[in-house]
């Protein structure tokens, strides 16, 4: 898969540069952040291996950073943005979401 958007469904794994997984459940509209620090991916962000609503799926294409529109549950904050590094893979998960949070 070389780009992926708000109108596909399912389970996604979405891959960075950094070492660093998104799952994505575009069913549920869900995203779930897994950090590697063993492959140099030394931001760890609060709400990382936590399920966070996902607004839009605004970018995710291969060879570019990955843009998601979070609700981080903020008052008055209507989305946060979320870049990521550059995205070298992206693959459907054939699996339910609560298998693998």
């Amino acid at each position: 898969m070389k780009a992926l958007s708000s109108y596909f469904v399912g389970l996604w794994s979405v891959q960075t540069v950094t070492g660093t997984t998104y799952l994505l459940d575009l069913d549920n509209m869900l995203a779930v952040r897994r950090s590697d620090l063993s492959a140099g991916d030394d931001c760890i962000l609060r709400p990382d291996e936590a399920p966070i609503s996902l607004i839009r799926l605004q970018h995710c294409e291969m060879g570019d950073p990955m843009v998601l529109l979070l609700d981080l549950q903020v008052p008055e904050v209507d989305f946060t943005a979320r870049i990521s590094s550059t995205v070298p893979r992206i693959e459907w998960v054939d699996a339910q979401f609560e298998e693998v949070k």
